[in-house]
């Protein structure tokens, strides 16, 4: 017996893990890979031991892996360069949810201070009936959440060329708003219930474990959706202009992947046009699926995305896209800028 049959036979006891644990293993350590360490910059602070952290997990998954690489075949090349690295191959959308939820320890974490405010800045479409047809509408918002969740925010909208619905004209009252600006206070309510807010204060006391925070999204209010839709509906809420630590993150990410029917869409775009893989489930009360997109290569999110599926019931043609977002950026700034306050009780609460 060689040195090879010897090495085979090492605990040949231990049953070999299943393929999608296999799979799983090897998505965290392409992804371990990939990145780099993270970098200081305003408004973040990330300390050393999380990169060191980081590290160390990349390097148990390189031994593991090799461990099971010897068992299953021949180990690649040590001289294998990087264009012959075979790419990641994704297989279900409960895959990217783990590979979203390990990659939060690895992204920068915001961690405000009371007085301070959350900025967010993202991209939006969605579907507006003008005066003259329908179609696409698309702003650049800013969107400034202060902290404590007890002072007001604010919101201010830039608007982006409109899209076309397919086979819809874009109406003229839809190009006349390009580069107009709207800015408005977001007022925060007495009274808004837990499961409608965002704010830094409240997020950043979810529960930290899946099935807690699956607890946690199923306290929406029911409606004539199904329970699961609401849940999915739910957690896009809390990630589309929204800041989540990274613990409660995680733990988002895995309480949907224990929601049945999700589907694995690959080569998604979000509302900048960066191409992603999306997770998506069927909302079949709408007629819609909806989707949130994430990065394929640092599992980030995204933003998301709606479909058709059911033309009678979506009205319109089934794969007209209906919505779609992008979170473009979070950072800590100090203060809300001052914006119009508006007619008193017509104020958005935030």
């Amino acid at each position: 017996m060689n040195e090879m049959h010897t090495l085979q036979a090492m605990r040949s006891e231990v049953p070999l893990p299943p393929d999608d644990v296999t799979r799983a293993a090897e998505a965290r350590l392409m992804t371990a890979i990939r990145r780099e360490p993270p970098r200081h910059r305003q408004g973040v602070r990330v300390g050393r031991f999380a990169w060191a952290a980081g590290l160390a997990a990349g390097l148990a998954a390189v031994v593991a892996v090799g461990v099971l690489a010897t068992q299953n075949g021949p180990i690649p090349p040590k001289n294998k360069t990087p264009q012959q690295e075979t790419p990641l191959k994704l297989t279900s959308a409960t895959q990217v949810l783990d590979l979203a939820a390990t990659a939060t320890t690895d992204q920068p974490d915001l961690n405000p201070r009371p007085d301070q405010v959350i900025a967010i800045r993202s991209n939006h479409m969605y579907v507006a009936d003008g005066p003259d047809g329908r179609y696409l509408y698309r702003t650049d918002r800013t969107l400034w959440s202060p902290a404590d969740g007890v002072r007001d925010g604010a919101v201010e909208s830039t608007y982006l060329d409109p899209k076309a619905i397919p086979g819809q004209p874009i109406p003229p009252s839809a190009r006349s708003q390009v580069g107009r600006k709207e800015a408005s206070l977001i007022k925060r309510c007495p009274g808004t219930p837990d499961w409608a807010r965002t704010d830094f204060a409240h997020v950043s006391k979810l529960p930290t474990t899946p099935e807690g925070m699956l607890a946690e999204l199923r306290r929406v209010p029911a409606n004539k959706n199904p329970l699961d839709q609401r849940t999915f509906q739910a957690a896009a809420d809390l990630v589309r202009e929204a800041y989540l630590p990274p613990a409660q993150r995680a733990a988002l990410y895995r309480a949907l992947a224990l929601i049945p029917g999700l589907e694995l869409i690959e080569n998604a775009q979000d509302a900048a046009g960066r191409t992603g893989v999306a997770v998506g489930y069927r909302d079949t009360a709408r007629g819609l699926r909806e989707e949130l997109v994430f990065d394929p290569a640092t599992f980030q999110y995204l933003g998301e995305r709606e479909f058709v599926i059911d033309a009678a019931k979506a009205q319109a043609p089934v794969g007209t896209q209906t919505a779609s977002t992008a979170l473009l950026s979070a950072e800590v700034v100090d203060t809300v800028p001052a914006v119009p306050v508006g007619p008193k009780g017509q104020e958005t609460c935030g």
